[in-house]
């Protein structure tokens, strides 16, 4: 990308008179800030609803959910990433908030088919442990603990003897026994 809006610039320079180009930055500019502008807003939403899928404190959980939905407003396109973030990080209950603000104001009516298509079905199970293994890894290497234990629950429940998810399970144990708790 850094390569080629400096070649672009050199291509349209040799084709286009300079104020000709002038013309077409000041044209181009607004869209390009707008652009930006709704990248960084969705950036914002989503690190809202990870830091609320993250969290075990309900307190900071509907701070997190909230600052989200506070960030969306009333855009649409802003509702939708909200929504779609939501339902991929597993946040039901914001993922129908969503879909609810979607429907009342008449927004995406193909997101929202999609989305709840998406929520009917069940969630795939790992078919082998070691795919719950390096799930649970990716996890815990992203501060997910909350999510890892629930995974790791869940997997041992269907391999209760594989040696890696009981190796797993003693590692979250110590560090849950190292974690500082809150005053």
């Amino acid at each position: 990308m850094m390569r080629v809006v400096p070649e672009l610039i050199a291509g349209l320079s040799a084709l286009l008179p300079p104020w000709a180009l002038a013309v077409l930055a000041a044209i181009a500019a607004p869209f390009v800030v707008m652009a930006w502008t709704r990248y960084v807003r969705a950036k914002q939403i989503r690190g809202a609803l990870r830091t609320a899928f993250r969290t075990t404190d309900p307190v900071l959980r509907a701070a997190a959910v909230e600052k989200a939905f506070e960030l969306a407003g009333l855009r649409e396109r802003a509702v939708i990433a909200l929504a779609d973030t939501a339902h991929t990080t597993g946040l039901v209950d914001v993922t129908t908030r969503a879909l609810a603000l979607m429907e009342a104001h008449g927004w995406g009516r193909e997101d929202v088919r999609r989305i709840r298509a998406a929520t009917a079905k069940p969630k795939k199970k790992g078919g082998h442990p070691v795919e719950e293994v390096v799930v649970i890894e990716r996890m815990i290497e992203q501060e997910m603990l909350a999510a890892a234990r629930i995974r790791l629950e869940e997997a041992l429940a269907r391999f209760p003897s594989d040696p890696d998810l009981i190796g797993l399970q003693e590692a979250l144990a110590r560090q849950d026994s190292t974690e500082p708790r809150p005053a």
